[in-house]
């Protein structure tokens, strides 16, 4: 039998402990940051595609969440991109 895990992080120790620390807790507000390389769109689809790991870990931790907003920020001469999406909790 093979097992395959998309998002391997989630069974790391330190995400298990995060697990455990927000467990019982109400989320009130949080970010979540990441960085990386500029995404060539033609190879890798839109820049929300390389945030589905990091949505899978506040599903996890948070339950089922609704898109409340979103916005796009891109700067092509300084090589820079945001995106910015407001989430709300099932007890909002």
């Amino acid at each position: 039998k093979v097992l395959h895990v998309e998002h391997i992080e989630l069974l790391t120790e330190e995400y298990k402990q995060l697990k455990k620390e927000v467990e019982g807790k109400e989320l009130v507000k949080g970010t979540l940051h990441f960085t990386g390389g500029p995404l060539d769109e033609e190879r890798s689809g839109f820049p929300a595609f390389s945030g589905i790991a990091r949505l899978t870990w506040l599903v996890d931790l948070f339950g089922n969440l609704t898109v409340v907003s979103a916005a796009r920020e891109e700067q092509k001469e300084k090589n820079y991109s945001r995106m910015t999406v407001q989430f709300q909790t099932a007890n909002k």
